[in-house]
């Protein structure tokens, strides 16, 4: 509410000024690559939450109902705020971040403003909370399975929460805050969609190799058809990879290699310690 309210005011109490023809205006220059990284940034994730499945309760139907309502809640206040303030300010090429709490202090007066960075907090906050959920649970379920080092996988007994994950999270958020938000946004995209390949990859072979196997959810799609849902995404990934800038692809480069090296190293580790591998059981 704290993060939708600002919005839904800012239309209210500037519907008068709005010059509605200014939606079908085109600007004399779009920058395609970064709206792409914009687009993509803005509503990636989705795949995030099957980290913490065996935290939810009836995901079969639990997952399918939240990520709809998440989209619809995600999605149309984006929509509604782009009309919004496209119709209020048509100077689009002063547009950067922190242009829409402008907008509305312009419109709005303090209160309106005020209430924008309020909502703007929460929104963030919101997302950092959930991020950093996702990532320190990914990280202690590959500690868990003897993909990273055992001392991840550390959980606070009183309310199970993987603290040394959480921890080592919010350091690497430290380090990457250091640098310009438009770089820190495309280098995740580039990382994301190298994951996200993976996945659509390892989606269809698991179709492919063990189509009876358990799941919380199963697409009711049959392995052509799936494959065929998956190009559309891939596409997109593709584009994003292959517009990225050299420092972009060097730095996703030296992480991705980082993480290579540290898989070598763990697999070195587990085969002098005699013993098999967790993950190496699965199926």
């Amino acid at each position: 509410v704290l993060v939708l309210l600002p919005v839904f005011v800012l239309v209210l109490i500037c519907l008068p000024s709005m010059k509605v023809s200014a939606w079908l205006e085109i600007p004399a220059h779009v920058d395609w690559v970064m709206w792409t990284n914009l687009a993509l940034w803005n509503t990636n994730g989705w795949d995030s939450t099957s980290t913490f499945a065996g935290e939810v309760q009836d995901p079969e139907k639990t997952y399918p109902r939240a990520i709809f309502l998440a989209q619809f809640f995600v999605i149309c206040p984006y929509i509604v705020m782009i009309l919004a303030s496209s119709a209020l300010d048509q100077d689009f090429s002063s547009y950067s971040n922190g242009t829409y709490n402008v907008i509305a202090m312009q419109y709005g007066g303090t209160f309106l403003g005020s209430l924008f960075a309020l909502g703007t907090f929460a929104a963030v906050m919101g997302m950092f909370v959930s991020d950093m959920t996702t990532y320190s649970y990914q990280l202690s379920g590959m500690s868990e399975v003897g993909m990273l080092p055992k001392f991840l996988s550390w959980k606070y007994q009183r309310f199970d929460t993987p603290v040394i994950s959480i921890f080592v999270c919010f350091i690497f958020v430290q380090l990457f805050s250091q640098l310009p938000f438009h770089e820190i946004l495309i280098c995740d995209n580039f990382l994301y969609c190298i994951c996200l390949l993976m996945e659509l990859a390892a989606l269809v072979q698991l179709r492919r190799t063990h189509p009876e196997l358990p799941r919380p959810f199963r697409i009711p799609l049959g392995t052509l058809p799936l494959s065929f849902m998956c190009l559309l995404p891939a596409c997109f990934c593709f584009f994003v990879l292959l517009t990225s800038s050299a420092r972009v692809i060097l730095a996703a480069s030296l992480v991705v290699g980082a993480g290579m090296c540290l898989y070598l190293v763990m697999t070195v580790l587990a085969g002098r310690g005699g013993g098999e591998r967790a993950y190496q059981s699965l199926p």
